[in-house]
């Protein structure tokens, strides 16, 4: 299985990726994964409350294209996504 080998890899229980896991693709799509909530969504920045953390994705043309409780698709440039606020120059 795809996330077995994530963990074993970093050296991490499977209990790691139950909080959140994320998959960016070519800085186009990015799939987020966990219990998700909207805290802001803007073209250039969105914010999700995944259980305790929340998560910044940051680029240009961002779009919330499919979501549920527990998955989100966002689509565009995306340039950063982080644990916290980043300043971009």
């Amino acid at each position: 299985m795809f996330f077995d080998e994530i963990t074993r890899t970093l050296g991490e229980d499977i209990s790691a990726i139950k909080n959140f896991s994320l998959v960016n693709v070519a800085n186009h799509g990015l799939l987020v994964n966990g219990h998700n909530q909207v805290v802001m969504c803007t073209t250039c920045k969105i914010v999700l409350k995944c259980n305790k953390n929340n998560i910044y994705i940051y680029g240009q043309n961002l779009s919330i294209v499919s979501m549920s409780n527990t998955d989100f698709v966002i689509k565009g440039n995306i340039w950063c996504v982080s644990d916290r606020e980043v300043v971009l120059c």
